[in-house]
């Protein structure tokens, strides 16, 4: 072998070699992020900085790894694609352990205690850690995943189309736990949590699931409305063509559903209150019925139900869900109902021309009174016999629609201090409009302040002794007391891991622990 060939072979080796060390190695950087506003002194996160964008990551605080997910972009950078890859990187000697090609137009990652399930719409893996490889795959269709109890709700679909059986798989193992019939023909509704092992899920009434054995309570009562109309008028347009041509035409189409035409479910001692497109129920704790009334399914529409002293009321909110969005249905209205007998106390619609197609967005609660938010009004009723009380109507051309209430989790800013909106003002109604302004009012529903969506902060995440506030220009990191720690204007996606703040930004991952000076 000639010497050219072999020195040609050597830097070929060689090129490899540097070029396995680029692809498996990163080299962190320093880079000033912020200034800690407590010290004074400059805040220096590592950077590491990978050759693809960074679309999303996941931190295991056990080792010490990021879990990254790329995402590429198109060739002007502007648009992103559905190609990219998964790595598992490792924060203690800056290496990329193993790498994985990712659609992201059909696959999904969830990350919890150091396990990686990739699911899909048919399929779910377990990937080993160390490795990226499968540890295990089941031919279900993930419904729901509990990361506490280790416990993935899912419907097998060895048959192309998933089945009305529903499994309680260990994401641990991939071994079916349990198995129980709850029918998928109209989808779920919803699915809450009553406690660590108890879940509410509705579809078509309401199923009680023990996560640990899969048993409970079937609830059945009608919850959609199916319109045909368009299949009856389309098909007989098709029946009579047909016999003027000879050419008959048939449409197979689902109908239009409208659906989540009920209540959650009502928990009251040994009781449970729950309302469905046809009736109101009082219920038992094993789900027979106590009392039940007939509901008018011409007003009936999504319902929220509450309960003072021996009285249930019925919150009728005027909307309903067609294909995902929330539509006007029903008519608006408020209900009392005597708990022991289900005698109508009184029915109180809202036959005002601005509320009568307005659904309810939010309501308070206050003694013998109730606070209904609309879209341009706020309105106050009785609870002792439903009438109305007063109200105000908004200039949405000023103010935009009304959204919600706020809740704990806006702030304001006041030098370096935060502080949340319904702290600043408790006895006020604080609410958030579609234009992003925090509005405040008094007791008789008049502005006593007004802020706009470049001083509101948004709460991201609560820790032990930090929260992360952000909004369009800024994340902010204040302490318990509200005081600012520091106030970054260059990351996204910020998280605090064990007092390690994590943050991303085109190609890069940041890394920086809170807890130097």
């Amino acid at each position: 072998m000639s010497k050219k060939i072999i020195f040609l072979i050597f830097c070929f080796f060689w090129c490899s070699l540097i070029s396995f060390c680029q692809q498996n190695k990163v080299i962190p950087t320093e880079k000033i992020i912020g200034t800690n506003h407590v010290t004074k002194n400059e805040i220096k996160a590592k950077e590491f900085l990978f050759t693809k964008r960074v679309h999303d990551f996941y931190i295991d605080s056990i080792n010490n790894y990021a879990i990254i997910q790329f995402r590429n972009t198109e060739r002007n950078d502007e648009s992103i694609d559905n190609e990219g890859s998964v790595i598992l990187f490792d924060l203690n000697d800056s290496s990329i352990k193993w790498e994985n090609k990712f659609d992201f137009s059909d696959e999904n990652l969830y990350f919890n205690d150091s396990l990686i399930i990739n699911y899909t719409s048919n399929k779910m893996y377990l990937w080993d850690l160390s490795s990226g490889e499968n540890i295990w795959e089941a031919n279900n269709s993930l419904y729901y995943l509990f990361k506490d109890q280790k416990i993935a709700l899912a419907y097998n679909s060895s048959w192309g189309k998933s089945s009305n059986k529903l499994e309680g798989i260990d994401i641990k193992s991939g071994e079916k736990v349990w198995e129980r019939k709850i029918s998928t023909d109209d989808g779920w509704d919803n699915i809450y949590s009553i406690n660590d092992s108890i879940v509410i899920i509705y579809s078509n009434g309401f199923h009680t699931l023990n996560l640990n054995d899969g048993k409970g309570i079937d609830f059945v009562s009608k919850t959609n409305y199916k319109n045909y109309t368009y299949l009856i008028l389309t098909n007989a347009l098709g029946i009579t063509l047909g016999i003027l041509t000879g050419v008959f035409t048939y449409t197979y189409d689902e109908p239009i559903v409208t659906s989540d035409i009920q209540s959650k479910i009502l928990i009251d001692s040994s009781y449970l209150f729950y309302a469905s497109r046809h009736n109101l129920y009082k219920l038992n704790q094993d789900g027979t019925i106590v009392w039940n009334k007939k509901l008018n399914k011409k007003k009936i529409s999504n319902s929220t139900l509450f309960k003072k002293d021996s009285i249930v009321y019925m919150i009728n909110n005027g909307y309903a869900i067609k294909n995902g969005v929330k539509v006007n249905y029903g008519t608006p209205s408020l209900t009392a109902y005597n708990t022991y007998s289900g005698n109508q106390i009184f029915y109180s619609p809202f036959v005002d021309k601005k509320k009568k197609d307005d659904m309810i967005l939010d309501y308070k609660v206050e003694k013998d009174e109730i606070v209904f938010l609309f879209k341009k009004s706020i309105a106050r009723y009785s609870l002792i016999d439903g009438k109305f009380i007063s109200d105000r109507n908004f200039n949405i051309k000023e103010y935009g629609d009304m959204v919600s209430f706020i809740e704990d989790n806006i702030y304001h800013k006041d030098n370096l201090y935060y502080s949340k909106i319904t702290k600043t003002y408790p006895k006020n109604y604080n609410i958030f409009t579609n234009f992003g302004l925090a509005l405040s009012l008094n007791e008789k529903f008049e502005t006593q302040a007004l802020l706009e969506y470049k001083d509101l902060y948004f709460l991201s995440l609560r820790a032990k002794t930090y929260e992360i506030l952000t909004n369009d220009s800024l994340i902010s990191i204040i302490n318990n007391n509200g005081k600012t720690i520091t106030e970054l204007t260059l990351l996204k996606d910020v998280v605090i891991i064990r007092d390690k703040l994590f943050g991303k930004k085109e190609n890069s991952l940041f890394m920086f622990d809170l807890n130097e000076e």
